[in-house]
């Protein structure tokens, strides 16, 4: 068995067939999907049953509902694959994703080959399909701090050795993906990445990623402040990029708070954050922060009630 891949599935019973199928014309052959149930309750369950007893390949775990971190950390124990990938139940894999991924990890020696995905909701943009192969963990992290590396676990593949030596924090719910591709750079001793896109990550109403504000987002600032003390510690020629990530993190706790129907409930967690951001100079972090983030942070130097309404007004931008 070469590949493992894991799909926790949670009440996606609209979904998990049509993603399972596309899991099923993977082109890679030495494969299996380990689905894990995390407690389903409208019947996703059953639906990955019946498509197990129809292909071998497919194996199904139930278990308690404990959330994706949990439902991937089971799925990771019971693979058996020499590299494991991961996929979610409602997105789309192209046809040669694993096998693109595994002849990364072969041709080059690598313990971690990685492809890009699309958004759902983002225009096409062109790929080069280049290779680029890394020298060292400092060379990989000054990719992955400024988010020039995707950080979704479901466009990479981790040797098995790698995924042995880390797990998912069960703990938290929004970004514990980053903060695992993070480690798994650390704990790797090769990377390499394909400029080609193979995935679609699909955006869905309710999902983490388009709900209204919660106290879970705050997550996002909890990893990057993680992030940034080890690289601190461990990197620090990478300081200044660390903490313009923790910047960046900050602001986007901030947009989702200015999109939330319900924002002025969150008005102390926003003033908090603001506060924190008041501290950082936009010109500190010229050309490790995005453009975008940099005018955020000048507009919230000038006016926190500008801020809230031109960020709010314009979601995406």
């Amino acid at each position: 068995m070469k590949v493992s891949v894991i799909v926790p599935v949670y009440n996606a019973a609209e979904y998990i067939e049509h993603t399972i199928s596309l899991l099923l014309a993977q082109t890679l052959r030495s494969i299996e999907f380990v689905i894990v149930d995390d407690g389903s309750t409208d019947g996703s369950g059953d639906i990955c049953q019946r498509l197990a007893e129809t292909d071998e390949r497919i194996r199904l775990i139930r278990s308690e509902n404990r959330g994706v971190c949990s439902a991937r950390n089971i799925g990771i124990t019971a693979a058996r694959g020499e590299f494991i990938g991961f996929c979610d139940a409602d997105d789309e894999p192209d046809a040669e994703l694993y096998e693109t991924l595994l002849g990364l990890a072969e041709d080059n020696s690598c313990d971690i080959s990685m492809v890009k995905y699309r958004k759902s909701d983002e225009a096409e943009r062109v790929y080069t399909n280049e290779l680029k192969v890394y020298g060292d963990r400092a060379e990989v992290l000054a990719d992955f701090l400024p988010g020039r590396l995707q950080f979704g676990v479901y466009t990479k593949l981790l040797r098995r050795s790698v995924c042995e030596r880390i797990c998912f924090d069960e703990s938290r719910r929004v970004n514990e993906d980053k903060m695992y591709i993070f480690e798994a750079i650390r704990a790797a001793s090769s990377w390499c990445v394909r400029d080609v896109c193979l995935y679609s990550y699909i955006r869905r109403s309710g999902s983490a990623s388009t709900s209204a504000f919660s106290e879970k987002y705050l997550d996002c600032i909890y990893f990057a402040e993680k992030i940034e003390r080890t690289v601190k510690r461990e990197y620090p020629e990478l300081a200044l990029s660390a903490e313009a990530a923790s910047v960046s993190s900050n602001l986007q706790v901030l947009k989702i708070i200015c999109r939330s129907p319900d924002r002025k409930k969150h008005r102390e967690t926003f003033d908090r954050i603001a506060a924190f951001l008041k501290t950082k100079s936009a010109s500190r972090y010229r050309g490790v922060l995005s453009r975008n983030d940099c005018l955020k942070l000048r507009l919230l130097h000038i006016s926190p009630p500008l801020f809230i309404f031109i960020v709010g007004r314009f979601a995406h931008s």
